[in-house]
């Protein structure tokens, strides 16, 4: 059916082309070890920051997987906004991993994952625990001001948190440092990274999208 156009609302119409164009190639961005790889038989995650969307009508996300097979999927919106997808792959091999949010790929999609073929067999369906980081204890003097060239380091202590998934980092400032996580004692996940300019620095650290206890927090860099 045709639509018929008038004076009264042409500029309507106007107004909504506008809106279109000015949202045609604006995309939002996704986050976690997820969208690079994963391993059999562990759950894999990433975040989906749908809080970018500016558009007033959101369509949903759609997440889709091309390979060996179609692994189980979870969702979980976070209060912030995003969406947390946990998916939980059985077989080895390439896959093509497809977001969409409003009917848009989101940025960098589809990724290409390569799934390794190691890792123990789970023998109950992926359930993704509720509130997993509470126990989660955060030290060490990264969480201070720091200085720019210096290694700081941050002390997570998770032993009591039941945690069976990677950490997620995001590191937003005047750069983005070169960081590196490492379990050097039992329970006790050291991260360490290296501010390179001057400045705030914004620092996240999830678990399966939630984030632990004082996360987000910010550092000055001098």
């Amino acid at each position: 059916m045709s639509e018929i156009i008038t004076e009264e609302n042409m500029e309507t119409i106007t107004d909504e082309n506008k809106e279109n164009t000015e949202n045609e190639d604006f995309t939002i961005g996704v986050s976690g070890d997820g969208i690079f790889g994963a391993t059999v038989n562990n759950p894999s995650d990433f975040v989906v920051h749908s809080s970018e969307c500016r558009e007033r009508v959101k369509c949903g996300l759609v997440v889709a997987f091309d390979g060996p097979e179609k692994p189980d999927i979870e969702f979980d919106h976070l209060k912030d906004g995003n969406i947390a997808v946990t998916y939980l792959p059985t077989v080895p091999g390439v896959y093509i991993l497809t977001v969409t949010y409003n009917n848009r790929p989101v940025r960098g999609s589809p990724f290409k994952i390569n799934v390794i073929g190691r890792g123990f067999p789970i023998m109950k369906p992926l359930v993704i625990k509720r509130n997993i980081v509470k126990k989660v204890k955060l030290s060490g003097p990264g969480l201070q001001d720091g200085r720019v060239n210096e290694i700081a380091e941050i002390y997570l202590d998770i032993s009591r948190a039941e945690i069976n998934c990677e950490l997620m980092v995001d590191i937003n400032g005047p750069m983005v440092p070169q960081y590196s996580t490492v379990e050097k004692n039992k329970g006790i996940v050291t991260l360490a990274y290296t501010p390179t300019k001057k400045g705030e620095y914004e620092i996240m650290l999830r678990f399966r999208g939630e984030h632990v206890p004082g996360s987000p927090f910010t550092v000055s860099v001098r």
